[in-house]
């Protein structure tokens, strides 16, 4: 029982997760192999590896923090791609947990994560409140509310499809 909600989490934050590096960021399988060959020869190459991975780090929280202000942006940068993330997300572990209620407490779980790496990794100088404040109002309510109600609200959806009685 145990392990199906532990899946159900980590299905739900690689959905998010490589939706968005695979659509909307456009990278491939080869690109993902590259970074990992990287990773396994750190002293030759740990300057390309550590600079592929903080810029795809901080994009990809950056996509996923910030679906309803890409979805009204103008033509360049309108995309739906972070929406379809969030909701393909927490209605598949939804349908994993079987319980509506799990699954929308893995959503908000799920969410919590997104936001605390895109802080982890916004920060570029030290640490203090005005960088905080600068970085927790920089997105919209808008965002926030999609970013949270997504994945719980599909989560639930789907996890009332599976319910067992």
């Amino acid at each position: 029982m145990i392990l199906r909600h532990i899946l159900a989490f980590i299905v739900c934050l690689a959905t998010m997760f490589g939706i968005i590096y695979f659509v909307a960021m456009g990278h491939t399988l080869m690109n993902l192999y590259n970074a990992y060959s990287l990773w396994l020869l750190p002293l030759e190459s740990s300057g390309q590896y550590t600079a592929f991975w903080s810029n795809v780090k901080f994009a990809v929280t950056d996509y996923l923090i910030r679906p309803y202000t890409l979805a009204t942006a103008g033509p360049p940068a309108q995309t739906f791609v972070p929406i379809a993330a969030l909701s393909l997300a927490g209605f598949i572990s939804g349908l994993i947990t079987k319980h509506p209620l799990k699954a929308i407490i893995i959503g908000i779980i799920c969410s919590f994560i997104v936001v605390i790496g895109y802080f982890a990794w916004g920060i570029s100088g030290h640490l203090d409140w005005s960088s905080i404040f600068g970085i927790i109002t920089g997105v919209s309510g808008w965002d926030y509310a999609l970013l949270f109600g997504l994945p719980a609200g599909l989560g639930m959806i789907g996890g009332l499809i599976t319910r067992e009685w």
